[in-house]
């Protein structure tokens, strides 16, 4: 295998368990009524849960929305509170004043243009954000995933999941 397609693969991988831990994150968070206060990172055989729920919740709620997803609700792999909405909140504010108040005299007087951009800005980067995960970080379409298992990987005040996926190869003998 060439190293582009290695990588390829790699992507395509993380891009898919993101997808499901979006989903696994909606469906827990409306199971207990605690919307907003899970967070996740995928990698390429999983995903991490981080926040208030047990092992029990996260293993069904993994289950429910791999199968959600198979099912075509490829709106569950979009999620307001992911990380590249925060990203590009950030990015696309800080180069709205950057433009507005760089170089020259008369940067003060500018200021409130500066900060009508930065808000505009911020309010457009969640729209732009959904688009970005829907073509970009996510990948609803997570073919022939599967729930491993899910393990409690620490304690504390809140519990870390780690969440186990495969996906079974194709067969490509009937092609």
């Amino acid at each position: 295998m060439l190293i582009s397609e290695m990588l390829m693969s790699w992507v395509t991988a993380v891009r898919r368990n993101h997808a499901a831990e979006h989903a696994t994150i909606a469906v827990a968070s409306r199971r207990l009524d605690i919307i907003g206060q899970l967070g996740g990172r995928a990698v390429p055989n999983g995903f991490y849960v981080y926040g208030p729920a047990s092992t029990q919740v996260i293993e069904e709620s993994s289950r429910e929305a791999i199968q959600r997803l198979k099912a075509g609700e490829s709106g569950l792999a979009v999620s307001p509170f992911c990380g590249t909405n925060f990203l590009l909140a950030g990015a696309l504010t800080t180069l709205s004043a950057a433009v507005v108040l760089g170089g020259g005299k008369g940067r003060f007087q500018r200021l409130p243009q500066a900060i009508g951009l930065g808000v505009f800005a911020l309010i457009g980067s969640f729209r732009v954000g959904a688009e970005v995960q829907r073509r970009w970080t996510t990948d609803a379409n997570v073919g022939r995933m599967s729930l491993e298992r899910v393990v409690q990987k620490r304690g504390g005040r809140h519990a870390v999941h780690r969440v186990y996926t495969r996906v079974e190869p194709e067969d490509t003998s009937l092609r």
